[in-house]
C-alpha cells in the first residue's frame, strides 16, 4: 500500500485558515503535488479537481517531501499556510486542508511604521495523534518538550536560537 495525501478546498469566512462551522467546501477547484516548489503548476506535475464535496485525494505516493498547492483565481490566496508534508512509507495523510480568501484589491493610505517593540509568542506541545495540526478533545498537552526560534529555517536548533522547555501544561 503506498501513502496518500488528501484534503478539503474550502472558503475560509472567517479567515482563520481552519476548515471549520461557517466555511463552504469548494468544487472543481485545481489542487497540485508542487514538486520543485515554485507554486505554479507546471508541466507533469500531478493535479486533480475536487470534487462535488471539495474533497481530493492523491494516491500511490512514495515516501518523501510533498507541497500541496492550489491554483487560485485573481483577486483569491491562501487563508492559511502553505502544506508541507513528509510522508513515510504507506501513511495516510487527510489534513490537508487548503482554505482560500479574497485577497484586497484597494490600496489602503500609508500610515508611519511604528517603532518596534518587544513581544512574546506562546504556544503548547501536544501529541497529535490525527496528525491534522489542530488539538483535539482526546489529544493530550505535552510537557518536557524543547521548543526553539528556527531563525535560519533549517529544522535543527543550533547555537544562538531561543528555546524553551514545555512545562508541566505543556
Amino acid at each position: 500500500m503506498a501513502a496518500t495525501i488528501s484534503g478539503v478546498a474550502f472558503n475560509d469566512n472567517n479567515r482563520n485558515g481552519i476548515f471549520d462551522a461557517g466555511d463552504v467546501a469548494t468544487a472543481d477547484k485545481r489542487i497540485f503535488l508542487d514538486t520543485n516548489n515554485n507554486g505554479v503548476l507546471d508541466a507533469g506535475e500531478k493535479s486533480q479537481m475536487t470534487n462535488a464535496a471539495g474533497a481530493f485525494s492523491f494516491t500511490g505516493l512514495s515516501a518523501g517531501a510533498y507541497s500541496v498547492r492550489r491554483v487560485f483565481p485573481n483577486g483569491y490566496t491562501y487563508s492559511n499556510a502553505a502544506i508541507n508534508i513528509t510522508l513515510t512509507a504507506n501513511q495516510i495523510y487527510s489534513g490537508a486542508n487548503i482554505g482560500s480568501r479574497p485577497t484586497t484589491t484597494t490600496t489602503p493610505t500609508p500610515t508611519p511604521s511604528p517603532t518596534p517593540t518587544a513581544g512574546s509568542i506562546s504556544g503548547f506541545a501536544f501529541n497529535d495523534n490525527n496528525k491534522n495540526g489542530q488539538l483535539d478533545g482526546n489529544e493530550e498537552k505535552t510537557s518536557g518538550k524543547r521548543v526553539f526560534l528556527d531563525t535560519n529555517n533549517n529544522g535543527v536548533l543550533d547555537s544562538g536560537e531561543k528555546s524553551i522547555v514545555t512545562g508541566a501544561d505543556g
